[in-house]
């Protein structure tokens, strides 16, 4: 019985099929801009850095002058000054590591000028980085402790090596940084953030092509890609900080590097008291004028704000009510296709089909158009993906790589699966009233009536 309704409702399919196409149509594209837009917005909504996420925290306070504006949100708080930035470093806090970070710019080429010079962007930081946020290696590690203080060590993207090197390990190889020769210590395999919060850059698609000691960089006079939250005294200079008054810019109440700690959820509170007794510590040298105001928020508390105010939940919600008046309009289009089969339908009856028959045919029709919807849909949904990848490389002005954004718009295959689910359910629950309505039909009345 089950296959002779199948053949039914294949055959069913071929009856008036410009309906059939329109339904197809209907609930294939509503389902393949809606899995375009989820897809995007989860892969941007990943929490970073994964099982360590709850255990790395951003360390912010407010050093401001008296007649600054209130700050209620983190985001909104200045970065860490150079000063506290390395006086936290060298205290002994109750956190497993501590680091800090700045963005940086640099020219990378070779003395025999075989490689034609690269600018590139990078960071600055300390050893104490890589074990914190676990950056993926294929060759060598990062530099060691005794580095820290300015010795010409980098750690270079698995792009640049490939730029530089050809991708080989070039561990132990030198090339020049800035025109100073500085050594290889580690090469970093792909490393896709969905939020770059390390730096407090919080871009997608542009990951560091270089790390190097901050020292170093400092020595050297690297440019200091980053914002400088300044006094009202020190604003005026501060557009001279990107590459010159180093010395002022480390003595001013000017913050500009991310200062990061390690510690269990448990030590938060530790923490923060510590945090809170060196600034009272600072006031009492006339700094930190205001009430101490400090946060203490890990990654998953500063992804769970992202996604809430800058998240693509938005263009999800819009894409899923695009999705539902396509199933709408797919619910008028099956009616129309299904009550023109009441002689049919009557005929059948007459002759004693049971009304369950008749349910089941028009069910197993509508699962096919489900599972055919899925599978166009998915087609649908993969164009709609490359055309977001193409975007994003247009908004950027062609800066992001190719490679660096197309992991951010990836169809994750579990969802794939879904999608043959949900097209199936929402299939199903559209044919609710059209086949109520084909079965409701009074046979004896409509027979009477041709």
């Amino acid at each position: 019985m089950f296959a002779y309704n199948f053949s039914l409702a294949l055959r069913s399919l071929k009856d008036r099929p410009g309906l059939t196409v329109l339904v197809l149509l209907a609930m294939s594209v509503g389902l393949g801009l809606f899995i375009t837009f989820y897809t995007s917005a989860q892969n941007g909504s990943d929490i970073p850095h994964g099982d360590k996420a709850s255990s790395l925290f951003l360390i912010q306070m407010d050093n401001r002058e008296l007649s600054a504006d209130k700050i209620d949100r983190a985001i909104s708080m200045p970065d860490t000054t150079y000063r506290d930035a390395v006086n936290l470093y060298n205290l002994d806090m109750p956190a497993t590591r501590q680091t800090y970070v700045m963005r940086t710019w640099a020219t990378l080429s070779f003395a025999d000028g075989d490689v034609r010079p690269m600018q590139s962007r990078g960071a600055a930081t300390t050893a104490d980085f890589f074990a914190m946020f676990e950056p993926p290696f294929l060759y060598g590690s990062g530099w060691r402790l005794d580095a820290d203080g300015g010795d010409n060590q980098v750690v270079l993207g698995k792009t640049m090596n490939e730029k530089l090197f050809g991708g080989i390990n070039s561990v132990g190889k030198s090339f020049l940084l800035n025109n100073k020769p500085v050594t290889v210590v580690g090469v970093m395999d792909s490393w896709h953030l969905s939020w770059r919060l390390y730096d407090r850059g919080f871009y997608q698609g542009y990951p560091h092509d270089f790390f190097v000691p901050v020292q170093y960089a400092l020595n050297q006079n690297f440019i200091r890609d980053t914002r400088f939250d300044c006094w009202e005294a020190d604003q005026p200079q501060s557009s001279r900080f990107t590459s010159q008054d180093l010395d002022i810019l480390k003595t001013s109440e000017c913050g500009w590097l991310a200062f990061w700690a390690e510690l269990p959820e448990a030590d938060r509170g530790m923490y923060q008291e510590k945090l809170n007794a060196y600034i009272n510590e600072q006031k009492a040298y006339g700094r930190f004028p205001r009430e101490v105001h400090t946060f203490v928020l890990n990654v998953v508390e500063q992804m769970d704000f992202l996604n809430a105010n800058y998240g693509e939940q938005s263009s999800v919600i819009m894409a899923l009510l695009f999705y539902a008046v396509c199933l709408l309009n797919a619910i008028g289009i099956l009616l129309a296709k299904f009550v023109r089969r009441s002689k049919e339908v009557s005929v059948r009856r007459a002759l004693g089909a049971r009304k369950s028959a008749i349910i089941l045919q028009h069910t197993l029709e509508v699962v096919i158009l489900g599972l055919c919807s899925a599978v166009l849909g998915l087609g649908i949904a993969q164009l709609g993906l490359k055309a977001m990848v193409q975007i994003r490389l247009w908004a950027s002005d062609y800066n992001a790589r190719f490679e660096d954004v197309v992991p951010f718009f990836q169809l994750d295959w579990s969802l794939a699966a879904q999608a043959f689910l949900i097209s199936v359910l929402c299939a199903l629950l559209i044919s609710i009233y059209p086949i109520w309505r084909l079965c409701s039909q009074p046979v004896a009345g409509y027979l009477k009536s041709q």
